[in-house]
């Protein structure tokens, strides 16, 4: 590249100090560049903050919370195995919150994978240079700016730009404000973790201006009526423990916890993603809760069946679980298990009531004259 820069040079310049200098700063060109217009506001979770930031790079000023209902991002999985980290995880958010907003709609979607660092690097510094931010996933653990002894897999973060003379890469990330200067060496490392709920295999995203084939307002009824069919979940002979199943095997595990050796680790870190680790609060139905508000102002028909108040009342109890839990991770008082099991039943009661009245009822009053 030097050589190609310097013969362009000496062509306009002759031989001389010029040249020289003008081939140096056309490489360091070619060698940086940041999406000029780059947008990030901090936001709450990884996702759809991300996807926030793109739609208003490319002028679409829809706000967080309406992007994560677009993508349908609720989700109950629960999993106890020895062979990890806590033995106990509870993830409040589904696995495909990305793949299910372009779904919505209506802009194909799949994630760009490569087979190694440099051929992971050149795609998606192309799409840098032709103007286009990259969602990539990444594990946290491998981020320099978490500083994190926990692995945490496919969080969502926008590239917008990069400088490989400094070796930095230029990303927005969630609730942090502006461009993060991170490694590119610690950027390639994190996309290639195989900790669940990975592997990722330098998955992204390029997010080139959408366009959009769909009538939003009913996408995004269509997207309330469908989490609802997910949040059930499968059958109960399903082997993966998701939905209100999921939610029954948690009920049904917590009073053991008594027995495990890192309760005190389990209740934290099930704590934590239920209202940390950028969940918006109480298992992402706080945030899913503004949505379901949004969607009543677009379609006042279905406004008796009260679905917002319904998702906030979910919202406080999931709270509720989060500060029992939190204080067994402090207090290691194994009687408040139960506790925290009859709040998941209280839990899983009023989830399974939220969506069978969305299912029943919106199909009624939409086609209703």
């Amino acid at each position: 590249m030097f050589c190609l820069s310097r013969r362009i040079a000496y062509s306009i310049y002759g031989a001389s100090p010029l040249a020289e200098m003008t081939s140096i700063v056309f490489i360091k060109w070619l060698m940086k560049k940041i999406i000029e217009g780059w947008y990030h506001k901090p936001g709450r979770h990884c996702a759809s903050t991300a996807i926030r930031d793109a739609m208003r790079f490319w002028g679409i000023d829809w706000n967080e919370a309406f992007c994560f209902g677009l993508g349908r991002g609720l989700g109950t999985f629960f999993i106890n195995s020895p062979t990890i980290s806590p033995s106990r995880w509870l993830m409040t958010r589904c696995q495909d919150l990305e793949e299910h907003f372009f779904e919505s709609v209506g802009v194909p979607f799949k994630w760009v994978q490569a087979e190694n660092d440099d051929r992971a690097w050149a795609m998606t510094k192309a799409d840098i240079d032709s103007g286009f931010p990259a969602l990539l996933q990444t594990d946290i653990y491998y981020l320099d700016y978490y500083n994190s002894k926990t692995h945490f897999n496919r969080h969502a973060v926008l590239l917008w730009g990069y400088d490989e003379e400094k070796g930095v890469g230029y990303l927005s990330d969630t609730e942090r404000d502006g461009l993060l200067e991170v490694r590119l060496e610690s950027i390639a490392r994190s996309r290639t973790s195989p900790i669940p709920p990975g592997p990722v295999l330098y998955d992204y995203f390029p997010m080139e201006k959408p366009h959009f084939r769909v009538d939003i307002a009913q996408a995004a009824l269509r997207a309330v009526l469908v989490q609802a069919f997910d949040l059930i979940g499968p059958p109960k002979d399903f082997p993966l423990k998701m939905g209100l199943n999921g939610l029954v095997e948690l009920a049904r595990d917590l009073p053991h916890w008594k027995d495990v050796d890192d309760l005190s680790w389990c209740a934290r870190f099930n704590y934590q993603t239920i209202e940390k680790r950028g969940t918006g609060g109480s298992a992402f139905r706080k945030m899913y809760t503004e949505f379901l508000e949004q969607v009543e102002e677009m379609h006042p028909r279905i406004k008796k069946l009260e679905l917002s108040s319904k998702m906030r009342l979910i919202a406080q109890n999931w709270s509720k679980l989060a500060t029992i839990l939190k204080d067994i991770s402090e207090s290691l008082d194994t009687g408040k298990l139960e506790e925290a099991a009859e709040t998941v039943k209280s839990i899983h009661g009023l989830e399974k009531n939220y969506c069978h009245t969305a299912l029943e009822e919106i199909p009624k009053l939409v086609s209703s004259p």
